[in-house]
């Protein structure tokens, strides 16, 4: 979101809320606006106008704020590797034997405890 979204989002919940900065904090607005600007400005917008419509309270920043989803580098490599992996084992079938004997020993083992524990 750029500044002017940010401030545009500001201006509204002061339009709402005149009293928004209640506890007259000296860089209420700087903070918002520095928060704000991580977000999304379309669906913090929507957000807002949902809750300026619902509540008679002013906002916490978290009511309204959307930030985007940005993936970490290590979701973006951990997907293809998993993804290869999980290739390797369905074009191999003693591999997917393998985890089928081990999936099904956990299994065993889960039943066993189970009932170990329903005959306390």
């Amino acid at each position: 979101m750029e500044f002017i979204q940010a401030k545009s989002i500001m201006e509204e919940l002061y339009a709402v809320y005149p009293n928004f900065n209640r506890k007259g904090i000296e860089d209420f607005d700087k903070i918002w606006i520095k928060r704000l600007m991580k977000g999304d400005y379309k669906k913090t917008m929507r957000k807002v106008e949902e809750y300026t419509g619902t509540n008679p309270y002013p906002p916490s920043l978290a009511d309204v704020l959307v930030k985007e989803y940005k993936p970490t580098p290590i979701a973006q490599m951990e997907l293809p590797r998993a993804t290869a992996e999980v290739e390797r084992e369905l074009a191999d079938p003693e591999a997917r034997k393998r985890r089928e004997a081990t999936l099904e020993k956990a299994r065993q083992k889960r039943m066993e405890f189970q009932e170990l524990m329903r005959s306390d």
